[in-house]
């Protein structure tokens, strides 16, 4: 039976900024394009959007425009998606400082998990069925973490039967290889 996820603060925090884009936005060619439109100090300045720490630090640079369309276009649209300039500047988002410095400021630890969601949810499926898909593989994983913060029992991906074996049949042919090779010890006993 797989429990349901009260989510933690922590937890909601981890979630929300799963989305953020944070330096590794900021440093994209669409970021790096602007760099031949402005001034190095002016450049150093967009780049500094994620470090604005007031509100009126803010609204400054949300005032500051510049009067080129391509920088104006590229705040807009920041400021359109009511979720993106809270994953970018931690002074506007509900995540606590603390929160924000332990969650990873980049999507890799997403993008590597595309290959396991998928073996797990499938692909190809309609909207429909790839959230039911989904939101079995969460209830599932929420229950097996769940458990392990229950019993405090976590598996150990390297211990079951498939890697056990194959550990010893690693070292039975090591103990076999340095036999061979003139090698001496009493490692007889790897080879039952």
């Amino acid at each position: 039976m797989t429990a349901k996820c009260n989510c933690s603060s922590l937890e909601r925090a981890r979630v929300t900024r799963t989305t953020v884009l944070l330096e590794s936005h900021l440093s994209c060619s669409s970021i790096r394009d602007l760099q031949l439109l402005v001034s190095p100090s002016d450049y150093q300045r967009i780049k500094n959007v994620p470090h604005i720490k007031s509100d009126d630090e803010f609204n400054n640079f949300d005032s500051y425009g510049l009067g080129i369309d391509k920088i104006t276009n590229w705040w807009l649209h920041k400021k359109q998606h009511r979720w993106m300039i809270p994953s970018i500047v931690q002074s506007r988002s509900k995540i606590s400082a603390e929160h924000w410095m332990i969650t990873q400021a980049s999507t890799n630890m997403n993008e590597s998990q595309h290959k396991w969601t998928n073996s797990e949810t499938g692909t190809g499926l309609s909207l429909a069925a790839a959230i039911v898909s989904a939101q079995l593989v969460d209830e599932r994983v929420a229950g097996e973490i769940i458990d392990k913060l229950n019993t405090g029992v976590l598996r150990n991906s390297r211990n079951d039967l498939l890697n056990r074996m194959g550990r010893s049949v690693t070292t039975s042919h090591k103990v076999i290889m340095h036999e061979a090779e003139g090698g001496s010890g009493s490692s007889g006993q790897f080879r039952g």
